[in-house]
């Protein structure tokens, strides 16, 4: 007997737990990028057609907020009160269909999952995360690109093939990425940290504060800039030219083949890779150096 009332509440709590969400749908057309906010969960499949399943807890569905505006899907919480936004267990996910992503903002504890690659033809890409919001897995082709990190956000295995693009990388945010790109222009600074390999023509890396940057593939011109207590490393990254400009206790490596220019200041300090004599221009203040590693 007590095997079976124990057994009916188990039953009883699985009911209860699945009545506690509820599931909508949405019949938006057209959109082509995303405005997630709070802690939605989302997952976008690449597809012709456009759909949208949002699953939410029911204490939550009276706040949800879908919109189509102005090309941009927002999806999050109307004013939501303090007890909500404490969100405990609390379910709001989202999955969505659509042809072309070409804007995606997150915010909050927001997190995007995607297997596909989107195209943005010449539309230019901007990819904007803050809070504490992930980003997985997401490819993306197009001429231009705009990348913003702030707070302690993440992006994750991003796969990237452009003309241009530039990122910018504040906080305590991440960003680990397999790129190809004409030029790529990268500032980190705060507690920051960047991992980037790929295919490029030019590189502009600023880095300062505590942060780091983890570079390889290869680079016809790099130019690096770090100060603070920052750390360069790009050992990995076979540049043809590279000019290395270091401030404060700042340290960057670099693989050089044709042409190294390099400044040090204050106690930074400046490694390089070559496999044969390479041309060197060096303005090195006392307490910093400059040196040839194998």
């Amino acid at each position: 007997m007590k095997r079976i009332i124990l057994t009916f509440a188990a039953i009883l709590g699985f009911v209860l737990s699945s009545g506690a969400q509820t599931v909508k749908s949405f019949d938006y057309q057209g959109f082509e990028g995303l405005d997630i906010s709070h802690w939605f969960d989302v997952e976008v499949v690449k597809d012709n057609n456009y759909s949208i399943v949002i699953t939410i807890s029911e204490d939550i569905d009276k706040y949800l907020e879908v919109e189509n505006k102005n090309g941009i899907l927002y999806i999050g919480l109307d004013n939501p009160s303090r007890r909500v936004l404490r969100k405990d267990d609390k379910i709001a996910k989202a999955t969505i269909t659509m042809p072309v992503l070409n804007r995606l903002t997150l915010s909050g504890a927001s997190k995007f999952n995607t297997e596909d690659t989107f195209d943005c033809g010449k539309e230019k890409f901007v990819l904007k995360i803050s809070g504490t919001s992930v980003v997985y897995k997401l490819g993306v082709i197009a001429k231009n690109s705009q990348i913003n990190i702030s707070g302690a956000s993440n992006i994750r295995n991003l796969k990237g093939d452009f003309g241009e693009i530039d990122v910018k990388i504040s906080g305590a945010s991440k960003i680990d990425a397999e790129l190809i790109a004409e030029e790529l222009d990268i500032e980190i600074s705060g507690a920051s940290k960047a991992e980037i390999n790929g295919e490029f023509e030019k590189i502009e890396l600023e880095c300062s504060g505590a942060s780091k940057a983890i570079l390889s593939g290869t680079g016809d011109e790099v130019e690096l800039e770090g100060s603070g207590a920052c750390s360069i490393v790009a050992d990995n990254l076979k540049a043809k030219d590279a000019k290395v400009d270091l401030s404060g206790a700042a340290k960057a490596s670099i693989y050089v083949t044709r042409k190294l220019d390099a400044e040090c200041s204050g106690a930074s300090s400046c490694l390089y890779r070559a496999d044969k004599s390479i041309s060197i221009t060096s303005e090195i203040s006392r307490g910093s150096r400059i040196r040839r590693i194998d």
